[in-house]
Formats: structure tokens, C-alpha cells, sequence
């Protein structure tokens, strides 16, 4: 393990985000509500997907800052994922991108 790893930024993949609008961290505009909650469609890899995952990871490092280290981003990170997969929170909607890896 190295020796920084309490500074890694949290991973985003589409559990992170979904889990930020769940808990009202987070809103999606109008648009992309629509498409991720009542459409339900895959977002195409591109700019709007990656602007998704980094409003989730700029999120996840204010909500570090403000928590004056009691808790990392990996911590968060983890926290936020494990959180998507309780009940009501499996069945909230979140986006789908084939092909992606985390950001």
C-alpha cells in the first residue's frame, strides 16, 4: 500500500452520484433528470458523462474539507457506495455508460 493513500481522490463511478442526488447533495438539472429518472437511457461517453462524475468528485472533496479530516475520500467514497446499496437507496436511478472506468 503506499504510504499516501489517505490522499487519493474518492472513486466515481455511477453509485458516487446517484448516491450525492439521493441524499440532496446534489441536483440534476431538468435535462438530465429526465434522461437518468423517468427515460432511464444510457448517457453517452462524453462530456456530459464525465461533467457528471466530476461534479460527484468535486462534491466528494468539498464534503472532505469541510469534515477537517475525519474522514478521507477513500472513506467517502466507500461510505457513499456501500449507501447505494441499501434498500430504497438500490432502487434510486443512476446513470448508465458502457465502457467507463472510474475517474
Amino acid at each position: 500500500m503506499s504510504q499516501d493513500l489517505h490522499q487519493a481522490i474518492a472513486p466515481v463511478d455511477n453509485v458516487v452520484p446517484a448516491m450525492l442526488v439521493y441524499h440532496s447533495v446534489l441536483r440534476f438539472s431538468p435535462a438530465l433528470h429526465q434522461v437518468i429518472h423517468l427515460q432511464r437511457v444510457p448517457i453517452e461517453r462524453g462530456p456530459r458523462e464525465a461533467e457528471l462524475r466530476a461534479v460527484a468528485l468535486a462534491a466528494c472533496e468539498r464534503i472532505v474539507v469541510a469534515a477537517e479530516g475525519l474522514f478521507n475520500a477513500l472513506d467517502l467514497g466507500y461510505y457513499l457506495w456501500r449507501n447505494g446499496k441499501l434498500p430504497g437507496a438500490r432502487e434510486f436511478a443512476r446513470h448508465h455508460t458502457k465502457d467507463t472506468i472510474f475517474y
